[in-house]
């Protein structure tokens, strides 16, 4: 664990960062989270994911999330949390959603871009740390 905090004192003090680099690390179940986690669900909100990691970012926390905590609709399909209605397809969904919102350019890009995300398969819960929270 040195290490890491080593690389984040030497990257706040040269790079001079606004805000702490990240560490995500994905668990199995609530029971995977550290004690000291911040758990979104507890604060009695939902949020989006990317608000989750700019807390921890900004604050250097560290956040537990899991999808009861999401409501963010291209947040639970990018990591396969939720359920779709009948007939929908998480990938097209997810890719609408990229082109639409204007993060990706066309469909075929984005469809791309989701071929690469080892994610979707996934329902882990994410533990988000800042480096300089690590124990």
């Amino acid at each position: 664990m040195r290490d890491l905090n080593e690389a984040n004192d030497i990257i706040m003090k040269y790079l001079r960062l606004d805000t702490h680099p990240l560490a995500v690390k994905f668990v199995s179940s609530d029971g995977g989270f550290p004690d000291r986690a911040r758990k979104i669900g507890d604060l009695g909100i939902k949020i989006a994911l990317c608000q989750a990691t700019s807390i921890a970012r900004r604050f250097g926390w560290i956040i537990a999330v899991s999808p009861a905590d999401i409501n963010c609709a291209s947040g639970l399909l990018g990591f396969g949390w939720g359920e779709l209605a009948s007939g929908l397809n998480r990938e097209e969904e997810l890719a609408n959603f990229m082109v639409t919102a204007g993060y990706i350019k066309d469909s075929e890009r984005a469809k791309k871009t989701i071929e690469a995300l080892p994610l979707l398969k996934m329902n882990m819960r994410l533990d988000i740390r800042a480096w300089s929270s690590l124990p």
